[in-house]
């Protein structure tokens, strides 16, 4: 699963973020059977929630040292999905996803590195 392996002590460097962007359009993770390999729920928004908390608790500092971003995209959507895990959480509709990128990378951009 690529959540699983994405923070590595090989991979990190010092003074940099982390971030994560999920995007989703209501229905995530269709490939639940690798989410109970990891001993998360087997279900798409079960396994979504873990592997998020998951993300966030990576690393050597604390949950603060990755930057979470949650890009729910149309109607069906949960706005709740994350249950506030996320840091930033920026709606947007499909028509609208150029203009909402550069939104993302503003905000990342100009958020102080923890």
């Amino acid at each position: 699963y690529a959540g699983a392996n994405l923070f590595t002590e090989n991979n990190l460097r010092a003074n940099t973020r982390r971030i994560v962007v999920v995007a989703t359009d209501g229905a995530p993770n269709r490939r639940i059977q690798e989410c109970s390999t990891l001993g998360m729920r087997n279900t798409n928004q079960g396994c979504t929630q873990d592997m998020a908390a998951y993300l966030k608790a990576q690393g050597p500092g604390t949950e603060d040292d990755v930057v979470f971003v949650y890009l729910p995209i149309g109607n069906y959507a949960r706005l709740s999905l994350f249950e506030n895990q996320e840091d930033y959480q920026i709606q947007a509709k499909f028509e609208d996803l150029e203009a909402v990128r550069n939104e993302v990378v503003q905000t990342l951009a100009c958020t102080p590195v923890v």
